[in-house]
């Protein structure tokens, strides 16, 4: 059975389909249908208000859509099976959400009465640009498809206290700035301008900080093995001074283009085995002392007088030489008279000389002691004083002719022995 009741009250044709039965009729306060289902024809508008207010469409012959026009309130909630477009814009009145997904997935909602912010909840995407002109709390981890860009000065702030910011400082350095109490870094960072970092950084042990394009060259502290700051490179250049504190191990050759400072009584070590230092021996000497074997390759100037506790030792045919005019010099001639050459315009001897084999001075030879020169005469009795002599000869004297005879003569009755004898 079925019961309609209409009151007519203006002529306005509509097309109406009530429980399967089509009937024309005039608008109505009232529509009141029992049974059935209510039908209104394609692109035929079903008007609300006494001027028109609002409208509901199908609108067949354009969007293939309902249309819904004029201002709208829905009371209670609203479930759409597909896509919902507005081309007005659309308002959701404070702290009622938008809710999306068959099991409400999803929600947006202006919380007026807590945050007072528009609050997003359940997994989003966003598959267009969005611009947000105020700040934006994220509760959850946010993945970016695509570029995310934040204006000039303006922060990115991270940690519900605001514990760190990221901002592009447009202002003042021009520089991207991260503020943070600590910075972690758990993956690989590449950066193509230069990083500063204001209140220093740490790299976990035994991670490399990697520089250059071609990985060139690490900087890395190795706790698992040597326990100690490693850098590794082909070359490295230091364009500043460098304070270090430790022990600097080099595996290849150290360069100072601006020179260097070792503080006092610190040792620089050399060998694998440590078998040289190098060290200012400020609370013992107060010299530059040389520890272990060393070869001066190229010549060494020495302002002050060098002191070699353990001696010295001059390669062949290598000059030690003195003056600041390289006034003398002393070499072993190897290559000529495999003897110890002193060449000087004077040398003056302060003390004893005690010489195992011969001396030849090509120059005059003067004593200025004022007492015996230690040498002694000793009678020899027609025999050479090479025999006489047990140290060496100086000459021989032949009573009867009354000359100097040569040391080897037989006729000598006298030596001249430098020496006891």
């Amino acid at each position: 059975m079925k019961r309609t009741t209409i009151f007519l009250t203006l002529i306005t044709l509509v097309c109406l389909a009530v429980g399967g039965a089509i009937a024309s009729v005039q608008q109505t306060d009232i529509l009141e249908i029992v049974l059935g289902n209510l039908q209104i024809t394609d692109d035929y508008k079903f008007y609300f208000g006494n001027d028109n207010d609002a409208s509901l469409e199908y609108d067949e012959d354009g969007t293939d859509q309902l249309r819904v026009t004029g201002s709208t309130i829905f009371e209670d909630a609203v479930a759409f099976d597909s896509a919902l477009t507005f081309t007005g814009g659309y308002t959701l009145p404070d702290d009622v959400a938008l809710t999306l997904g068959t099991d409400s997935d999803g929600s947006i909602e202006y919380d007026e009465d807590g945050t007072d912010q528009v609050r997003f909840t359940g997994a989003a995407i966003f598959e267009d640009a969005i611009e947000f002109d105020g700040a934006l709390d994220i509760d959850s981890t946010v993945a970016l498809g695509a570029v995310m860009t934040v204006a000039d000065d303006i922060a990115f702030t991270l940690g519900t206290d605001a514990d760190a910011t990221i901002m592009y400082d447009e202002l003042t350095d021009d520089a991207l700035e991260i503020t943070a109490t600590s910075i972690t870094l758990a993956g690989a960072v590449d950066a193509t301008g230069a990083v500063g970092m204001a209140a220093g950084g740490t790299i976990p042990d035994d991670i490399a900080f990697t520089l250059g394009t071609d990985s060139d060259a690490t900087i890395m502290y190795d706790e698992l093995t040597d326990d100690a700051l490693e850098i590794t490179a082909t070359s490295i250049t230091l364009a500043g001074a460098v304070d270090v504190t430790g022990a600097i191990a080099a595996t290849g050759a150290v360069g100072m283009a601006a020179g260097g400072t070792i503080p006092d009584d610190i040792a620089m070590t050399f060998g694998t085995d440590l078998d040289v230092t190098i060290e200012y021996d400020e609370n013992g000497t107060d010299q530059l002392r040389v520890a272990g074997a060393a070869i001066f390759e190229d010549p060494v100037d020495f302002s002050a007088t060098p002191l070699f506790s353990t001696g010295t030792e001059y390669e062949d045919d290598q000059a030690a030489t003195f003056g600041a005019d390289a006034d003398a010099t002393i070499l072993y001639d190897e290559t000529t008279d495999d003897a110890l050459e002193i060449t000087s315009t004077k040398i003056t001897l302060t003390g004893a000389i005690a010489a195992t084999g011969a001396v030849v001075g090509t120059s005059t030879i003067t004593s200025s002691a004022a007492g015996t020169i230690g040498w002694s005469v000793v009678a020899a009795g027609n025999q050479a004083c090479t025999t006489t002599c047990t140290s060496a000869c100086v000459y021989g004297y032949d009573d009867g002719t009354t000359t100097i005879v040569d040391c080897a003569s037989a006729i000598a009755d006298k030596c001249v022995c430098a020496g006891a004898s």
